[in-house]
């Protein structure tokens, strides 16, 4: 299981490198936008929105125990968070930090950053772990039965969250450089449209198979959308 395990791990660390090393070659991005897409997904995700699912999710309050009681409130809470956010940050990147990257080349470029951000300090560090021979109990306590069908589905959903970052990259780029703000709207209630079942899974109120078949049709719609509005972007 080991060699699966180290497999997917360069699977995923390849994942979150390659498609942004092949993008600069091809179109001569910058690779500001990348790293400002590290910068970017862990202060917004990983710092600002865990403390607010401090208050509306872990300390005891009628508003958390009205949300965790609730797999609907529960899963739009979580979708409308994460895409307050995520998207919120996209947008203070291209608006200030990135104001000179005005080729939407670069929001593919802060797509991939943001997306392989999540892979490398989420997915990658959970599998080094279950690498480690004597592992602590409370650490091997922590960790997700790693089976090859939990591997190869990790793999797989990243693939798609990492397809879904770019794809809300350029919306939100859009919104900026464009002057279309309801772009941005459009996001943030994508994301959250984008997450929403998963809070019903994570609640029990959605099997694992209907989740991951919903994933796949958006991501299919979304992507190629977005490759249709790219086109119309890069050529104007």
């Amino acid at each position: 299981m080991k060699v699966y395990i180290l497999l997917t791990v360069l699977a995923m660390t390849a994942l979150a490198v390659v498609p942004a090393i092949l993008w600069k070659h091809k179109t001569k991005a910058s690779w500001k936008s990348y790293f400002i897409g590290f910068v970017i997904f862990m202060l917004f995700a990983r710092i600002l929105e865990p403390l607010l699912h401090m208050v509306c999710l872990i300390i005891d309050s009628p508003v958390s125990r009205l949300i965790n009681h609730s797999a609907i409130l529960y899963g739009l809470y979580g979708g409308l968070a994460a895409g307050l956010f995520e998207e919120t940050g996209r947008y203070t990147a291209f608006r200030w930090i990135l104001k000179n990257q005005k080729r939407p080349a670069d929001a593919v470029m802060y797509g991939w950053g943001h997306g392989g951000i999540e892979i490398l300090t989420i997915i990658v560090p959970v599998l080094i772990l279950a690498l480690l021979p004597n592992p602590d109990p409370a650490v091997q306590g922590a960790l997700p039965d790693i089976t090859i069908a939990y591997l190869a589905s990790a793999l797989f959903e990243r693939i798609l969250a990492v397809s879904i970052h770019v794809c809300l990259s350029v919306w939100v780029w859009k919104a900026v450089h464009q002057k279309k703000i309801i772009w941005f709207a459009a996001a943030i209630l994508m994301h959250a449209l984008i997450d929403f079942p998963v809070g019903l899974y994570q609640k029990g109120l959605l099997p694992p198979v209907s989740m991951m078949i919903w994933l796949v049709m958006i991501t299919l719609v979304l992507v190629i959308y977005t490759i249709q509005l790219y086109k119309k972007m890069d050529r104007s």
